[in-house]
């Protein structure tokens, strides 16, 4: 019977890459959450139903032209680390 022996101070290495991956479905929830919260609390009376105000609706509908530009960023952050490691690795 063979025994296998345990990874012993095995630590993996990760990039900025793998944390930005791992991340950036939470910061942009953060982000986007943030702005919605701060829109009613703003224009709204406090009170949590004033989302459905027509005024305060059209406001928060800006939380999608946000999370676009949020998107747009992710692409060309993207792109641009590929376009490097494509420099490095010819």
């Amino acid at each position: 019977m063979h025994r296998r022996a345990a990874k012993v101070n095995f630590v993996e290495i990760q990039s900025y890459w793998h944390v930005f991956r791992r991340f950036d479905r939470m910061w942009s929830f953060f982000i986007l959450f943030l702005q919605a919260v701060i829109i009613v609390a703003w224009n709204g009376d406090g009170n949590p139903t004033s989302i459905f105000e027509s005024d305060v609706f059209k406001k928060v509908l800006s939380v999608f032209i946000t999370a676009s530009i949020l998107k747009l960023g992710q692409g060309m952050l993207i792109t641009n680390s590929l376009i490097s490691l494509h420099l490095i690795i010819t």
